[in-house]
């Protein structure tokens, strides 16, 4: 049984590189990870009305994200060499950020968003990492 992440990995035409689909795999992991790291910060006005806080605390909802997409990274870098493989930890990571995300969009107070950016800091830094090094991987270690 083939998954269908790796079946995606190995379509194509004949004529591109066996590498192409890692490309392109790992094209979507970066769009689908920097886009929520690097834009989290427009989601602070609606935040700030949505639960009553000031600026300081919403933007200490921001920070605890960045926060923990650097433990996503920490925890990546242990799985991935020895436990898990790239695609593994990406998958489940894809899992946390959208659990963390769907938690944090019903949340309708301030203290339930905490633990929800918490869970989807760690999914987008290990599935950030996971994207970042899948490739690199890839590559024989002579021809880095």
């Amino acid at each position: 049984p083939t998954s269908p992440t790796l079946l995606l990995m190995k379509m194509g035409p004949k004529w591109l590189p066996a590498e192409t689909g890692k490309v392109a795999a790992s094209f979507l992991n970066h769009i689908f990870t920097f886009g929520p790291i690097y834009s989290f910060g427009v989601f602070l006005p609606p935040m700030k009305a949505d639960f009553a806080v000031d600026i300081t605390t919403a933007s200490a909802i921001n920070s605890t994200m960045n926060a923990a997409q650097f433990l996503g990274s920490l925890i990546a870098g242990l799985m991935i060499p020895g436990r898990a493989g790239h695609m593994t930890v990406a998958m489940q990571a894809s899992v946390a950020v959208l659990a963390g995300l769907l938690v944090l969009s019903f949340a309708d107070q301030v203290f339930l968003a905490y633990p929800s950016v918490i869970v989807a800091g760690i999914g987008l830094g290990a599935s950030n990492l996971a994207g970042l090094t899948a490739l690199n991987a890839s590559v024989a270690r002579s021809q880095r």
